[in-house]
């Protein structure tokens, strides 16, 4: 197909689009727009089915929910896997040497996608899944880990290490493919408990009429005006107002 990315993607409607199934009864999935279809290269198919997924996963940690949804994004990754996995074993009778030869294809073209379409040229990006208050900073730093995570699958696609290990096994890769996308979200989901943390305070100190200046210039004012006194053992405080 050569571009098969999630806008190229129809899937069987819902019934009802209030229900929680995520697709229709019968799962029907269609590929369309054919029109750069050729033959080869093994893995660009799945790896361009990743990156929408990959990308979005990111777009929910900066909003503060990525570990609600990780599961579902990570899901569709490793099921597309498994699914094209086992009918290349199956139908095409492919042994574990093309298998891995493939899903590190897959990878790589999963980062050139991510890296060059949604990082460099931010095509899709307008669709990302992010909150409506989302600040310049926050849609900086997810351009920012779109473009690491990026780097660093088109890295572990195509590039031996001298120091790594020759005889990693698919699992390995899933595994570290995975730790790849968890480290980008956990820093992401950091940066958004801080900007709620930071949130919380302000809403605070608006409920009191204070802003954080006055606030401090309040707590100094009073501790100038505190009078403490030693009489004996007893230590008396006295506040004027």
């Amino acid at each position: 197909h050569s571009d098969s990315h999630a806008f190229n993607t129809l899937v069987e409607a819902k019934p009802d689009v209030s229900t929680l199934e995520r697709f229709g009864p019968n799962g029907d999935v269609i590929l369309c727009d054919w029109e750069m279809v050729f033959a080869g290269p093994i893995g660009r198919d799945i790896g361009l089915a990743w990156s929408w997924p990959v990308s979005c996963l990111l777009a929910h940690a900066i909003s503060g929910h990525a570990f609600s949804v990780d599961d579902s994004f990570l899901g569709i990754i490793e099921k597309l896997w498994e699914e094209y996995a086992a009918a290349m074993t199956d139908k095409g009778g492919k042994d574990e040497e093309f298998l891995l030869k493939t899903y590190r294809n897959c990878i790589a073209w999963c980062g050139w996608f991510v890296f060059l379409a949604h990082h460099v040229l931010r095509v899709q990006c307008e669709f990302l899944p992010l909150d409506d208050a989302a600040s310049e900073e926050d849609k900086a730093a997810l351009d920012d880990a779109i473009g690491v995570v990026g780097l660093k699958l088109l890295h572990l696609g195509y590039i031996d290490d001298e120091d790594e290990e020759d005889d990693l096994t698919i699992e390995d890769y899933r595994e570290i493919f995975r730790g790849i996308l968890l480290r980008e979200i956990e820093d992401l989901d950091e940066m958004a408990a801080a900007k709620r943390k930071r949130a919380m305070r302000m809403s605070v100190l608006r409920t009191t009429q204070m802003r954080v200046s006055d606030a401090a210039l309040h707590f100094s004012i009073n501790r100038k005006k505190m009078d403490v006194q030693f009489r004996g053992s007893i230590i008396e405080i006295t506040e004027e107002f």
